[in-house]
């Protein structure tokens, strides 16, 4: 903690003690994390008194707007008090960083940011509900994803391309190869994932001449175990199980000894269409050989 005006707090004066809390409702949307404190609270928030100590704190965050508020509740003899209080800038930086690391490291996604783990929250919130109308429209100079029943906007982007999607009504979708949030135009046949990229059924094959696959627009590794590896590592489990690993990894090496031979991008599985259009090829002059020598 510092020793300036505010007694502000600095990296390691906090820590969250357990899950977060996604808020959904309008007008209290945000990230709830519930706080352990590692330096003098009292002098912090100036407790004092006998049996005036703290009871509970928790941040609030708001990820769209990168605003974060505490609450704490402190006892006294008249009873429990609740107060608020709202972090100086450098203390609202070490909050929203906190709980932006936090949501990271307890979904093992390093690319995970809290908007999104806001939005796929929400997401299942309102789609159990049956309760989400999203209309894709453009405001100013954005173009946004709005669900029209409450307001809330769940996807923004300034990409003049976007335009094409105007007044059309997207579904939500989670794409689990991809471990990320989009929202599919069935008009269009093509997606949208969080992250901006757009998928259709046009650039789902391998560029060869591109070192990043078009489809999953990552970057094209061998030995990373991903996409369809995963997949078959899931497949693999349900069928054998863990009790008979030696067969489960045999089964495992055969589906990606078969998808490798075939050439299908080692990420996402997609196919190379010229690879494809090779194979046709030799069909074709394999059965003109057929008829030439039946004549």
């Amino acid at each position: 903690m510092k020793n300036d005006l505010y007694n502000s707090f600095e990296d390691n004066d906090l820590s969250i003690a357990e899950d977060l809390e996604v808020h959904c409702e309008r007008g209290n949307r945000g990230i709830k994390a519930y706080l352990k404190h590692n330096c003098d609270i009292d002098k912090k928030f100036n407790i004092s008194g006998h049996n005036s100590f703290l009871i509970d704190m928790y941040g609030m965050y708001n990820p769209f707007n990168k605003k974060t508020e505490i609450t704490y509740f402190v006892n006294t003899l008249e009873g429990w008090n609740e107060k608020k209080y709202i972090p100086t800038e450098e203390e609202n930086k070490v909050l929203s960083e906190l709980i932006e690391q936090f949501v990271k490291k307890r979904y093992n996604n390093p690319r995970l940011s809290c908007q999104e783990y806001y939005v796929s929250a929400y997401a299942e919130f309102y789609v159990a509900d049956e309760d989400m109308r999203l209309v894709f429209e453009k405001n100013g100079d954005e173009f946004q994803i709005r669900n029209e029943n409450d307001d809330f906007i769940l996807f923004k982007s300034e990409d003049a391309d976007m335009q094409k999607y105007v007044g059309y009504k997207p579904e939500y979708i989670y794409c689990s190869e991809r471990e990320c949030d989009g929202f599919e135009f069935k008009e269009l046949g093509e997606k949208l994932y969080f992250d901006g990229t757009v998928c259709n059924e046009d650039n789902r094959y391998k560029n060869p001449n591109d070192e990043k696959c078009v489809f999953c627009n990552s970057e094209l590794d061998e030995k990373y175990a991903g996409g369809i590896w995963d997949l078959a590592s899931v497949i693999c489990n349900e069928i054998v199980g863990d009790s008979e690993l030696r067969y489960q990894e045999e089964i495992y090496n055969e589906i990606r000894s078969f998808i490798e031979k075939e050439k299908y991008c080692p990420r996402c599985g997609a196919m190379n269409k010229e690879f494809e259009a090779d194979k046709k090829c030799i069909t074709a002059e394999a059965e003109s050989e057929d008829e030439e020598i039946e004549m």
